[in-house]
């Protein structure tokens, strides 16, 4: 969650779990982005090909 919110861990180094948390609901009710809606079929048309990780493995 501290990822999508772009808060560095050095920000909350030294802060308890409550002020964590607090510095953490604080960047979320900040958070004001808008994205397209789109259908299923236009999110699977957007979506690249999932990777085989086993494909190309040495035998």
């Amino acid at each position: 969650m501290m990822d999508l919110m772009s808060i560095d861990k050095n920000d909350v180094k030294k802060l308890n779990t409550a002020g964590k948390l607090d510095h953490l609901l604080d960047a979320a009710t900040g958070f004001n982005e808008k994205y397209d809606i789109i259908t299923f079929e236009e999110g699977l048309a957007r979506m690249e090909p999932v990777k085989n990780r086993n494909e190309n493995r040495p035998v």
